[in-house]
């Protein structure tokens, strides 16, 4: 049922894990901190909107993060260039999601593959929970799902926000509300 929804709902979903295998219910999760995913998208952005709403409810101190294609063959100073471009799209979100009250950092990833320094952001216990859009400029490569939110998704077991907007009408163009 949670795959399910995972694939086909238009609404954000936070995917929370019971803690153990019992029937009890587990502590609460931590919401002190998250992490954002995004790909320099404008689809990865929309998730801007339900993070903004679950970090102000929760007290939540935001890093907006993007990860360098591992396999791109680029010349060092090619690498710096995306670097610097990335670095600078998510400090122009992050002073968007200040205006609106938010505690928030940036980090440009440059080791491993996006959902694996992802997850390893999650394990080195510096984030609570993770948000992120399926298919953003990556495509469908996961039919449903999207590759790196599946993995995810299914690599952790801190609570994971999943944003899969509706499709604009042809030739409407969505913006994010912030």
């Amino acid at each position: 049922v949670a795959e399910e929804l995972l694939c086909r709902a238009a609404v954000p979903l936070l995917v929370v894990r019971p803690s153990s295998s019992s029937t009890e219910a587990g502590p609460d999760p931590d919401f002190r901190g998250g992490i954002v995913a995004l790909d320099l998208s404008l689809p990865a952005e929309l998730v801007l909107g339900p993070v903004r709403d679950l970090a102000l409810a929760t007290q939540s101190h935001v890093t907006l993060v993007h990860s360098l294609d591992p396999v791109a063959p680029l010349p060092r100073d090619g690498r710096a260039r995306l670097r610097g471009e990335a670095q600078r799209y998510l400090d122009r979100v992050a002073d968007r999601l200040r205006d609106e009250g938010l505690r928030v950092a940036t980090r440009v990833l440059d080791q491993g593959t996006p959902a694996g320094s992802i997850l390893s952001l999650l394990e080195s216990g510096r984030a609570d929970w993770v948000a992120l859009t399926p298919h953003g400029a990556g495509g469908a490569t996961n039919l449903m799902l999207g590759s790196v939110a599946d993995k995810v998704v299914r690599g952790t077991v801190k609570p994971v926000l999943l944003y899969r907007p509706a499709a604009p009408a042809p030739g409407q163009f969505r913006t994010t509300a912030l």
